[in-house]
This record gives structure tokens, C-alpha cells and sequence, in this order.
């Protein structure tokens, strides 16, 4: 975020445009990562522009942290929250053309699950309930893997599955162990290796 133009808005002296509107750091930065998920949505539909600007990790980020912490639930096709501000009322974020788990979440990804009765595996999916996006996680399908966690990798910024392997799929030759799968990539999940004790992974491994 522009450093100048947000401490211009905050002082009430946002430097306009020669035609009168708001420059578009103050719009996206000061106003957009405010509002709730629904009026976002509909921001994002008005102009090419603002779709791109709170489409990006740094505004995502941001506009997760302005929000509420909110209970979620699940059923068959919905995911709802649960606004106590609210009366107790529950909110539809999004609607599922097939039934998922809620399996992990971390800054407002969420990580869903199904079972593939064709292949008997596990297929997973992520989702942002703030600006609707879905995807599926192809590299992980019909892999035969558990997701054990979802966390923040700091150094490269990126979002890490971590994964376990506790039996042999089709193929013998896969390692029996835990995976890390960062989200976005095209790669397979990364083997990194296997302890008999999950705590001790958890130690030595240090969550790579």
C-alpha cells in the first residue's frame, strides 16, 4: 500500500484527481479492503481495474484482517457464517454444486474435500469465501494422500499443504510419508520425508 497517499486519507487530506474522484490507491487501500465480502463482490464487477487490485495476496491479506471473525457452518450444498452482530443469522458465502468437507483454513482460504467414489480417493478444492474464486487441486487427485494442515510459508509467501501418505495407492514405488504441496503450483506434492511419531515430524521437519 502506497505509504503516502494512506496517510493523506487517514489525515482527512486525500489528494484528488483533476476530475474530482479519489485516487485509486485511496479507493482500493482505504475504502475496498473495508468493506464487507458481499459489497466487495459487487466492487469487483464495476471496473476492470478494481477486479485486478483486490485480486492480489497483499489486498486479500489486508481485507481479511478488517473482517470479523465469524463461526462457519456446512451443509450438504452451503457454507454459511454465523453473525452474532446479527441477530444469531446465518449468512449463505457460497453455494456447492456437490457435497464437501471443510477440511483446513488459513488467512480466508478454505480447504474442501470430497470422496471420488470411481477412484476411492480423496479429491480437494480451495476456496475464498470473500471473493467466491474456487479451484480445483488437481495435483492432489487421486493421489491417496490426508491433509494433516494448511499454514503460511513466510519465506516464499506461499500457502502450503501438508500431507500425508499412511498407505500405497496403484503404485508401490510411492514413499509412505508426508508431502508439502504448495497451492498454485503445477508441480506434484514434494516428498519430505517419514518418522514414526507425527510429533517428532513435526519437530525436526520444522514444517518446510
Amino acid at each position: 500500500m502506497p505509504t503516502t497517499m494512506a496517510k493523506a486519507a487517514r489525515a482527512g487530506a486525500a489528494p484528488l484527481r483533476h476530475d474530482g474522484s479519489l485516487p485509486e490507491e485511496i479507493v482500493v487501500w482505504e475504502i475496498l479492503v473495508r468493506l464487507d465480502p458481499k459489497s466487495l463482490l459487487r466492487c469487483r464487477t464495476v471496473r476492470r481495474t478494481w477486479r485486478h487490485a483486490t485480486s492480489t495476496r497483499a489486498f486479500l491479506l489486508a481485507h481479511h484482517a478488517h473482517q470479523p471473525a465469524l463461526p462457519i457452518a456446512l451443509d450438504e450444498e452451503y457454507i454459511l457464517t454465523v453473525d452474532r452482530l446479527a441477530a444469531a443469522q446465518l449468512h449463505t458465502v457460497a453455494h456447492l454444486d456437490k457435497a464437501f468437507n471443510p477440511e483446513a483454513s488459513c488467512d480466508g482460504l478454505l480447504i474442501l474435500s470430497r470422496c471420488n467414489n470411481m477412484t476411492d480417493t480423496i479429491d480437494f478444492s480451495v476456496c475464498n469465501l470473500a471473493t467466491r474464486q474456487f479451484a480445483p487441486l488437481q495435483q492432489l487427485h487421486e493421489l491417496g494422500l490426508r491433509l494433516l494442515g494448511m499454514y503460511s510459508h513466510e519465506p516464499t509467501g506461499e500457502y502450503r499443504l501438508l500431507l500425508e501418505r499412511h498407505s500405497y495407492n496403484e503404485t508401490p514405488e510411492d514413499q509412505l510419508g508426508y508431502y508439502v504441496f504448495a497451492l498454485g503450483s503445477h508441480q506434484s506434492p514434494r516428498y519430505i520425508g517419514w518418522q514414526e511419531s507425527t510429533s517428532q515430524c513435526f519437530t525436526s521437519l520444522g514444517m518446510r
